[in-house]
């Protein structure tokens, strides 16, 4: 989560449909299953390199990225470059740091604008990772017109980055909600652990981690791939990026599109609060929804459920096996396990499962959902996001907490959200000797006159809505708000209604009217249809199949994927048990046998 919900206190990461509708591409293309090939649709398994234009890629301008192509098979067709930029851009002729970028360029060179830069929160999150996930789901005439460049920021995944934890799994399993002197123990010599770790290792960088430091590298790469003005999409903490660029060069602003905004100016415990409570609804969303859904499998009462599970997840760890590999779901990742399915209702349905699993001794979808939030790959390693995400948080804030603090926060915090209130408020220990001092958030206003549009969902758990209302004020006049009714973290490409109005804002520089509402779009599937319905559009739109026949293969995918299955689905990564799994749906469901 965003802002200090996770060990050692971590803000929301995003977790959405971007991601899967990637892998729902690749599973087609690597499955061979489906033949049919639709009109106007590209082929599939086209890679990204054969959408973009054929344009030369020359030699660049002096000071531009040296573009080369990716070597990283995730990243295929793309271009990826490393800039380096200054350490303390207050000394521009001191040490440096590099920042990775990848970027999918727009197919029409002819119309092309300029650069859509991108970031999809954390902090912690990789902007390189994004760029093939955007660049699968994008409307063809963003594509067109637009280079898609995406960078990791400083302290993040490929660029100059900080890695303090030895043994994220272990970290990962300890209890975030800590009610006896023996866990309180365990997590506070975890977290001086980390802090040592993060002081030895990186300590010259620590103190060059904040937002505004990113905001900085973030105009220097606009300069640099010759962009006259930002045209800018960011999702989550990405917002906060964002309004901190606006406050910081006003006048280097084409268009900046904040979806999922962070409040601002706000302090921690203003921001963790606001933050349980989100939670808190969105796990109440998922009681209400499952009580009379018959897809639902912790029906009528999953609140009972969940109750048992953590109960008995708390007395001892439920053992899971899963592909040859002993683990064991232990408390902290059953918590953050139902978090990251709120994150989006696809993973609904998965939640419930997990849950009734749990309940009969199987922890394996549970664990895999908090998987899906740390990122575990397959070969059992991390990303550097959770590392990250401490580091820039305690770069932004002057606020250093203690045990104390978070006690008394952990308790406030309860009486406000039974279920999430504690984990936010222990969240407050994780600056608690942080050996760097701070460069606070500027007070985020701007005076430019182009145009910004913030975006709020009306259930989403990680950045409430209330949040986009105060950032939209906070950047007046320019701003304008933009609200969609629907569930889950961020709208854009969830939406259609908002989809398209971002659209028009990038491309024309059309503004909705401020305040527009975006209905919920019309759920014919239900809460708890999982992964269907986005592998459903896939298939009739890349695999070329018809309504019918889709709808059929697509419910048995989601009804019978495994957990680990479903892990390396969002990580694109296809292993065979999952492409045998949709040839031999589609088989059956075409009437093949």
């Amino acid at each position: 989560m965003d802002h200090r919900t996770d060990r050692p206190a971590e803000r929301p990461r995003r977790r959405t449909r971007r991601r899967l509708a990637t892998a729902l591409a690749s599973l087609i293309a690597v499955a061979g299953a489906c033949t049919a090939e639709p009109e106007d649709a590209a082929t599939p398994g086209s890679t990204l390199a054969e959408r973009s234009s054929d344009q030369d890629r020359g030699t660049d301008r002096d000071g531009a990225p040296a573009w080369t192509a990716c070597e990283d098979e995730l990243l295929s067709g793309l271009d990826c470059a490393t800039l380096a930029v200054p350490l303390d851009h207050a000394e521009p002729d001191g040490d440096t740091v590099d920042i990775a970028l990848a970027r999918q360029r727009a197919a029409d060179p002819d119309r092309r604008i300029g650069s859509l830069f991108i970031n999809p929160g954390g902090p912690g999150a990789s902007g390189v990772d994004l760029v093939p996930q955007l660049a699968s789901v994008l409307d063809d005439a963003v594509l067109d017109r637009f280079d898609i460049v995406g960078f990791d920021p400083r302290g993040v995944g490929r660029s100059t980055a900080v890695r303090c934890i030895d043994d994220p799994a272990t970290v990962n399993a300890l209890d975030a909600d800590p009610d006896t002197p023996e866990e309180i123990a365990r997590i506070t010599a975890e977290h001086d652990a980390f802090v040592q770790a993060c002081t030895e290792r990186h300590g010259d960088l620590l103190p060059h981690l904040s937002t505004a430091d990113t905001a900085r590298d973030l105009d220097r790469l606009r300069e640099a791939v010759g962009d006259e003005q930002l045209t800018y999409l960011g999702f989550s903490y990405g917002t906060e990026l964002g309004a901190t660029y606006a406050t910081l060069f006003p006048d280097s602003i084409r268009v900046l599109v904040l979806d999922g905004a962070v409040g601002p100016n706000l302090s921690d415990d203003e921001l963790a609060l606001t933050q349980a409570q989100g939670f808190e609804r969105a796990f109440d969303n998922f009681v209400d929804a499952c009580r009379d859904d018959i897809a639902c499998a912790a029906r009528p009462d999953a609140e009972e459920v969940y109750d048992r599970v953590r109960a008995a997840v708390e007395a001892a760890p439920i053992p899971v096996s899963t592909d040859g590999e002993q683990r064991d779901l232990a408390i902290g990742d059953f918590q953050i396990g139902v978090v990251s399915a709120l994150y989006d209702q696809a993973l609904w349905a998965f939640l419930a499962r997990g849950l009734v699993d749990a309940d009969n001794g199987d922890g394996a979808m549970l664990l895999a959902l908090s998987d899906l939030y740390h990122e575990r790959k397959p070969d059992g390693t991390y990303p550097n996001a959770a590392d990250a995400n401490v580091a820039i948080s305690c770069a932004d804030t002057t606020e250093r907490g203690g045990l104390a603090v978070a006690q008394a926060a952990a308790e406030r915090f309860a009486a406000e959200a039974p279920r999430f209130g504690a984990q936010l408020g222990w969240g407050m220990l994780s600056c608690e000797g942080w050996p760097a001092a701070a460069q606070p958030l500027p007070t985020l206003r701007t005076s430019t006159e182009a145009p910004i549009l913030v975006i709020g969902t009306v259930n989403d758990p990680a950045t409430p809505y209330e949040w986009a209302g105060q950032l939209d004020a906070a950047l007046k006049p320019a701003s304008r708000l933009l609200t969609w009714e629907g569930e889950g973290h961020t709208a854009y490409l969830k939406s259609d209604c908002v989809t398209e109005k971002v659209d028009a804002l990038l491309l024309e520089l059309t503004e909705p009217d401020d305040g527009t509402t975006c209905p919920a779009d019309a759920d014919l599937e239900g809460a708890f249809a999982g992964i269907a319905p986005d592998l459903r559009d896939a298939l009739m739109q890349s695999g070329g199949l018809d309504e019918e026949t889709a709808d059929c293969v697509a419910a048995a995918v989601s009804e019978q994927i495994t957990p680990g299955d479903l892990v390396a689905l969002y990580a694109n990564e296809l292993p065979e048990s999952l492409t045998r799994l949709l040839s031999s749906a589609v088989t059956r469901c075409a009437g093949g046998g």
